[in-house]
């Protein structure tokens, strides 16, 4: 955000599914820099650092007869990226969010609280 819009902290997270980011491998996609290649969606440069993800401009899942056009794909850097999850092998490059049981407790406690109020 910008330091104007008077914001006690300058800063917007927006979560995103993993739908956003393609189980895409290619290398030589259209506007992919020489010699990078893209894993399960996401940009590695020769050494194997994340440099940058793949994602879709809009949940794929919106779009019409379920057709997904790649060339629609956007570059985001991965330095604008907070990719949280815990790989359970060593060069894993997705996973599941460290945060999937809590929401998973989260889901129970509201399925708990609509179970009680049917009930009453």
């Amino acid at each position: 955000r910008y330091l104007d819009e008077g914001l006690p902290a300058p800063v917007q997270l927006q979560l995103l599914e993993p739908e956003m980011v393609p189980l895409l491998d290619s290398d030589s996609y259209a506007g992919l820099p020489k010699g990078n290649r893209i894993r399960s969606g996401i940009e590695l440069d020769k050494r194997g650092r994340r440099v940058a993800y793949w994602m879709h401009k809009e949940h794929p899942g919106e779009k019409s007869m379920g057709y997904i056009d790649p060339t629609a794909l956007v570059r985001v850097a991965a330095s604008d990226v907070i990719h949280l999850f815990e790989p359970p092998r060593p060069g894993q490059l997705r996973g599941v969010s460290m945060l999937a049981p809590i929401l998973a407790r989260l889901r129970n406690i509201e399925n708990y609280d609509d179970a009680t109020l049917t009930r009453q």
